[in-house]
């Protein structure tokens, strides 16, 4: 009989999210991360935008070039925690409409971390989306959509990855 590996993958709940309104010069592997907690879907998304640079002496391929990159974040999730993790996405949702209303940028650092994950990510976001359901036959739901944003500052970048301690 094979000896099978009993190594679990980690799920998904392994991973939190932390997030601290901000600027994109601050400390941010030195902030104090709220976690967002009570998050049952966790999707990061990196893409690249190109451009097609092949000339004819290419053939018949092309040749792309990532000429930018974005990252955006989703997490969804209950609103009726009864952890701290419930005034950390109160906290959230008034700044992004405070921020709004007050003609300037929802952004911050977000803090993507876990036992299961071979890195950790600190990016500098605008919270592109606060969203709250309130059935009246089920639990309450929220969640948060967020894009990366340049930091102003060419000494930090605003995608920063680190292995974990």
């Amino acid at each position: 009989m094979a000896e099978c590996s009993t190594g679990k993958v980690g799920p998904g709940k392994l991973v939190s999210v932390g997030w601290i309104a901000g600027c994109g010069n601050d400390d941010y592997a030195n902030l104090s991360y709220g976690a967002l907690g009570t998050i049952n879907t966790k999707q990061l998304t990196a893409a690249a935008s190109v451009a097609d640079s092949a000339n004819d002496q290419s053939g018949a391929y092309t040749d792309e070039d990532v000429v930018r990159s974005s990252l955006e974040l989703t997490v969804s999730g209950f609103s009726t925690s009864v952890d701290s993790a419930q005034s950390v996405q109160n906290a959230l949702v008034n700044y992004y409409h405070d921020e709004i209303q007050a003609g300037r940028q929802p952004s911050g650092w977000l803090k993507v971390s876990g036992a299961s994950m071979p890195r950790i990510y600190y990016i500098f976001v605008n919270c592109k989306g606060a969203d709250e359901g309130f059935n009246t036959d089920d639990i309450s739901t929220i969640s948060f959509s967020f894009g990366v944003r340049g930091t102003g500052d060419a000494d930090i970048s605003p995608v920063n990855i680190v292995a974990p301690v």
